[in-house]
This record gives structure tokens, sequence and C-alpha cells, in this order.
């Protein structure tokens, strides 16, 4: 597959929305289209790495938010509502009456607004390292990023920004970290000044929300790394408990970037979810009240 195919553009409120639309079978096993939303500092190309794979079952789209990748610039002053408004203008505009939504991390806020203000298009969600809200301790390390970030401090702010994502403590028990933490310094560093701003609104506007939105009523697939400290296993599973149609799981070995350090396990539970079947078929995570490794930040369900 040409990872560059099929990249088009959808007008929202005169803004641009970049995305991918791999639609080139006559006929999926899933007869739902399957629209991934990547986290910040993520764009379509990051999101290829696990979302690809679903092109082989379902229609499969892949959207640069806005504030995100190639889609324009979306100042601070604009709140989390409009980017899951923008969605469902596209999942509109698209003729979808269903879709599946996959959100990770920054997506997956966005995704979890969508799937309350528009349960009736819901078909499956699942929500990977998720947060509604920050803490009160996590917005003071925020800001102390930001502000490396606004000095244009590349250097300090690729190491504020990893040390916060990361779980640096646990590092040789997670898959591949000492690799993600080189890339994502290496992109951080090299970041232009449009995509500091860009950033740089896009967890302002994060940091401003203060609204709590409804719990999604769709079936739901929660899921983290168990040494996940920046979306931590707690707060999904205390999410697990509000929703009346969900399973929580932690995949091992992997923290906030589980997508990255356990790309299988997570393409397997995709799919198996997004089919139908049971996700205890997957190897390589822990599933609701199975017991979890000693120094995990889990709680279990």
């Amino acid at each position: 597959m040409n990872e560059m195919q099929d990249i088009k553009y959808h007008k929202f409120m005169g803004l641009r929305i970049i995305y991918q639309d791999i639609n080139n079978q006559d006929s999926y096993r899933l007869d739902v289209p399957t629209i991934y939303l990547g986290g910040a500092f993520q764009s379509i190309q990051n999101v290829q790495n696990y979302a690809k794979t679903s092109a082989k079952y379902s229609r499969t789209i892949m959207i640069d938010l806005l504030g995100f990748g190639d889609s324009d610039i979306l100042d601070s002053s604009y709140k989390m509502e409009l980017l899951a408004d923008s969605i469902d203008h596209f999942i509109d505009t698209m003729g979808f009456e269903k879709v599946n939504i996959v959100g990770t991390s920054y997506g997956a806020v966005v995704s979890y607004i969508l799937a309350g203000k528009s349960p009736e298009k819901m078909n499956k969600l699942i929500l990977g390292g998720f947060m509604d809200r920050f803490k009160p301790e996590t917005l003071v390390k925020w800001e102390d990023g930001l502000s490396s970030a606004k000095k244009g401090c590349r250097d300090e702010f690729a190491e504020k920004l990893t040390a916060l994502l990361l779980n640096k403590d646990r590092s040789k028990d997670i898959r591949l970290q000492n690799y993600i933490s080189t890339m994502m310094i290496r992109k951080l560093t090299s970041a232009t000044y449009a995509e500091l701003d860009k950033f740089i609104f896009s967890i302002e506007r994060l940091m401003n929300n203060t609204k709590s939105f409804p719990v999604p009523l769709c079936n739901t697939l929660m899921l983290t790394g168990e040494f996940d400290i920046f979306t931590t296993p707690a707060h999904h599973k205390q999410l697990h408990d509000r929703s009346p149609d969900s399973v929580f799981t932690l995949i091992k070995k992997a923290d906030h970037m589980f997508h990255l350090e356990q790309l299988e396990v997570t393409t397997q539970l995709i799919e198996t979810f997004l089919s139908g079947r049971d996700i205890g078929e997957v190897d390589g995570h822990y599933l609701s009240k199975n017991s979890i490794t000693q120094g995990s930040t889990a709680i279990p369900a």
C-alpha cells in the first residue's frame, strides 16, 4: 500500500482537515468504516503504523484533527467540542450512517466527546490512553513544558514532554521504550515554529477544558499500557465503571505509548473488538479482573 495514497481534505468552517481514505476493496468483512484519530504532535503518517492493518477488513480513514499534522492550525480559544463537531460534520458529509472510532490520547478525548454528542452515529468506540481533564499536578508539568516550547527551547521541551508521557522508571519493563524516546526527542527537537504553535494551542485547549461530557453509550473498549503514568489505568478503570457497555484492558510491557511499544497486540485488540469477538482471544494484555504484574500502576477491575 502506498502510504500517501488517497490523501484528501475536508472543509469545516473554512478550515482544511486532511485525511486519508483507504477504500480500495469492492467489499470489506466489516461494513462499517473505521475512523482513526491520533494524539497530539502526531499526524496521519504516525497513525498509519497501527491503523493501516484495519484496511484489510474495514474501510479505513485516518484524520489529522484541526491543529494536527497538515490540517489547518486552530488557536486555543476554540474549545474541544469544536474538534468533535468537525468530525461529526465529516461523518455527515461522507454519508456514513454509523462509524467505528479509534481514538488514542488526544484523539481519544475528541472521540469520547463525539460519542456523547452523537451516540446514534457510533457503532463501536475504542479509547486508548484517554483523559478528559488533567490533574492539578499534571497541569503544572504541562505548563512548565509549554513554557519551554513557547520560548523555542526545543531540547528542554523534548526532555520535559518525554518525561511526562513515558514511564522511564519502568523502562526495563517496557518494550522499545528507549527507541521510542529517541524518536520522540528527535521529532520534537527538529519541530518548526509552526509545528510548535500547533502543539501549544492543542494542549492549551485541553488544559482549559473544565466541562464534563456524557458517557458513551455504545460498545466501548478502553485500553492503555499497564505502566501508563500519564493517563493512568486507575483513570481508565473509573471511566469503565461509569460506562454501561464497556470493556477495560491493559497492555503488558507498555505505558502511554502502547500503540507503538506493543503494535501487534494493539492491532489485534482493535480487529478482534471491532469484529465482535472476545478480546480474551488476544495474548499480551490483562483483561478485566485478571491479575496484573507486581509494580504495575493499574488498579484491578
